[in-house]
């Protein structure tokens, strides 16, 4: 889903000498706090929510705290609104899977 593709999109921002699982662990709290906070709300529209809830973790200097300066940048590539818009491949991949989904159920 949608946090799959953020954490994925978050790794090109990598320093060099840094291993993906290092890099990871920047990330990974981050992450496991907004996908509990998107169990807690369920938003009908979690691209919009996940909009939100990074401007507001962006404002609140507490809640930034403890964020690490390689988590404050991955955070800073998930603001721009075209970071939430599909890439092709990805919109390519949801076509083809909506269309597999319709040979298999007829």
């Amino acid at each position: 889903g949608l946090l799959v593709e953020m954490a994925h999109q978050s790794l090109e921002g990598k320093p060099p000498e840094m291993t993906e699982d290092e890099y990871f662990e920047h990330l990974e709290p981050i992450l496991n706090t907004l996908a509990s906070d998107c169990v807690v709300k369920q938003p009908e529209n979690l691209k919009s929510f996940v909009q939100q809830w990074v401007e507001d973790k962006h404002n609140d200097q507490k809640a930034m705290e403890g964020v690490s300066p390689f988590g404050r940048l991955a955070m800073q590539r998930w603001k721009p609104k075209d970071f939430m818009e599909e890439s092709p491949e990805l919109q390519g991949l949801r076509q083809e899977h909506g269309f597999l989904q319709e040979v298999l159920q007829s």
